[in-house]
């Protein structure tokens, strides 16, 4: 396990802990507010083209944490105005300039959204000429879901931070993002939410098993919330994109000093990010139906919740990630450049 992930299970220990001494450290760390919990100023099927070069923004910049509460200033009573003594001091302008701020920020976010999903994913007919897409994409997009909030809940929201060089990588996320896309035997094996979750697990590996059942009912939560919203799902495989893509353009700066295995992780991030255009080019072209998909979800995770035989059983099957020893020693080789 590595230190980012020792670090996200202490952080869980003091949210969960009733100690007052740990619970006081969790006033010290940053809020992250969720995304999926923000209020949509848009809505992505009713779109006007803009030229604002901000549509090419990477999406995990916009990630917001709560601003720390600052002391609480209070009013010096006189003998004058006894009934206003300790009455806390509000600056308005400050709050209304705070919420303006934010407001540009998550218009300039769902702007670069829905551009994207306008201009550049294509129409699923053009990427499958011949064939139906299969029956089986609501659920390996779920999947892949289920993989990306877990990690967003893991790391605080600063998961998908943008990647400043070809070093800053977390070894962990990579392969388990790259085996959730990549795994040549998932259409055949991912058919409903219960396999899903499973694909989800194995992705994960063995040794993540104690960090996901800490965060599992809350990540269970957020999965239903993401799936009831079509601007929801298309951000997250978005924002996964760009994480990728900026991945790919670190290790592509070095390309012509790297052998052959570093090379090899290239092609397969590229295989990925096609898979993630692949999925938005499913859902744009209006064959994932929502509403069923998310009360099957619910009723799994009602069964998954309170039975916990299901889950006993499918964390057995789960064995070890693989693909991180690879991906380690690219990183290793890197740092010798």
């Amino acid at each position: 396990m590595d230190e980012r992930k020792a670090f996200a299970g202490f952080i869980k220990t003091i949210q969960n802990s009733k100690d007052e001494k740990i619970s006081t450290i969790h006033s010290i760390i940053d809020e992250w507010i969720p995304w999926w919990e923000t209020k949509k100023p848009i809505n992505l099927d009713i779109y006007e083209k803009t030229g604002e070069s901000s549509i090419f923004k990477n999406l995990n910049d916009y990630n917001e944490f709560k601003r720390k509460e600052e002391p609480v200033q209070k009013v010096e009573g006189d003998d004058c105005n006894k009934e206003y003594e300790d009455m806390e001091i509000i600056d308005l302008s400050k709050e209304a300039r705070e919420m303006e701020q934010m407001s540009q920020q998550l218009t300039a976010k769902y702007q670069a959204i829905q551009y994207r999903y306008h201009e550049l994913i294509p129409h699923i007919t053009k990427l499958i000429r011949s064939r139906q897409p299969s029956q089986t994409l609501p659920y390996l997009i779920t999947s892949n879901l289920l993989t990306i909030l877990y990690q967003w809940r893991l790391y605080n929201g600063d998961v998908l931070s943008p990647i400043t060089s070809p070093l800053h990588f977390d070894t962990s996320l990579l392969s388990t993002l790259l085996s959730q896309l990549l795994q040549q035997e998932a259409q055949q094996l991912v058919t409903d939410i219960e396999s899903a979750y499973y694909q989800f697990l194995k992705c994960a590996g063995s040794d993540d098993l104690e960090l996901v059942k800490l965060y599992e009912p809350q990540v269970l939560e957020d999965v239903e919330k993401v799936l009831a919203s079509k601007v929801d799902i298309v951000e997250a495989l978005m924002r996964e994109y760009d994480y990728l893509h900026a991945a790919e353009e670190a290790l592509m700066s070095v390309k012509h000093k790297l052998p052959t295995k570093p090379r090899h992780l290239i092609k397969q991030i590229g295989l990925a990010k096609q898979k993630l255009i692949f999925y938005l080019s499913y859902i744009k072209s209006g064959f994932m139906e929502l509403q069923p998909l998310v009360c099957e979800f619910k009723g799994f995770k009602e069964q998954y919740v309170q039975g916990r035989v299901e889950a006993r059983k499918v964390r057995a099957l789960v064995q070890p990630a693989v693909g991180r020893q690879m991906i380690q020693e690219v990183i290793d080789k890197m740092a010798q450049i």
